[in-house]
């Protein structure tokens, strides 16, 4: 039996990065990676505030139904280990959202308006603005 050579064209012709040289083909996959950073640190500092929001609310109703001393103290080193990663998270994600903005100077122009990726990165970077804000 005789292979076949692989054909030099994996990709679709309507693929932008084959239109691409290796260096942007390179700053596209760098600033997916950094997108990508950026909307997980979003998504964890979003937990980690309904998780401090939910814990507080238990203690409060623990406090409420007057319940075993030891149980409160409990719930009270819990509400303070979510709560301490809160300022963590916020540092990496400014952190995060300053190199995704750093980056995204590397795609102003026309010739990049249209890519999905830097339509994505923008999305990407208003929301964990906002959330920055909320928290």
């Amino acid at each position: 039996s005789s292979l076949k050579p692989a054909p030099l064209l994996s990709r679709k012709i309507s693929d932008p990065t084959i239109l691409m040289s290796d260096a942007s083909a390179s700053a596209f996959k760098e600033l997916r990676i950094k997108t990508s950073s950026v909307k997980r640190l979003v998504k964890d500092l979003s937990s980690y505030s309904a998780e401090v929001i939910k814990e507080t609310n238990k203690l409060e109703s623990m406090k409420a139904a007057s319940a075993d001393v030891h149980d409160v103290k409990h719930q009270e080193n819990v509400l303070a280990e979510a709560s301490m990663m809160i300022p963590d998270v916020k540092q990496r994600l400014e952190s995060a959202l300053g190199d995704l903005q750093l980056l995204m100077s590397d795609f102003e122009g026309d010739e990049f308006a249209e890519a999905e990726e830097v339509k994505i990165a923008n999305e990407t970077i208003d929301a964990a603005s906002a959330a920055q804000a909320e928290a």
